[in-house]
């Protein structure tokens, strides 16, 4: 390890509880604010909350959501894609899942970004 990274992973250490509690406040707006029915992907309590995805109803729904949010300049990630296709589940997840940007500053656009879905 150099010693570049060795000072960026200290200094993520140092601020891991406080960027941590950031991005469950983040998530929590999402969760206040998205109308529509949705499944969350399961977090557990030792989840760093990296990356909040949520699963559509449909395919179309998924799609139409991505579009918007490609439009709006809006980040768009699915970050699941699969090893192998034609497996039920897995196809069903990957054809559904979105992430929603959890970067700190993003506070600001949830209010956008909830609408978008929500209208959509």
């Amino acid at each position: 390890m150099t010693e570049v990274n060795a000072f960026i992973g200290l200094k993520s250490i140092k601020d891991y509880d406080k960027n941590k509690e950031i991005k469950k406040n983040i998530i929590q707006l999402y969760r206040d604010n998205i109308k529509i029915p949705y499944k969350e992907q399961v977090t557990n309590s030792n989840s760093v909350y990296s990356v909040y995805s949520i699963i559509f109803n449909t395919i179309k729904k998924r799609n139409a959501v991505a579009e918007k949010f490609i439009k709006n300049n809006i980040e768009v990630k699915s970050y699941y894609k699969p090893l192998v296709f034609g497996l039920k589940n897995t196809d069903y997840i990957y054809n559904r899942i979105l992430s929603l940007p959890v970067y700190q500053g993003i506070e600001k656009e949830i209010e956008k970004i909830c609408k978008l879905i929500n209208e959509t």
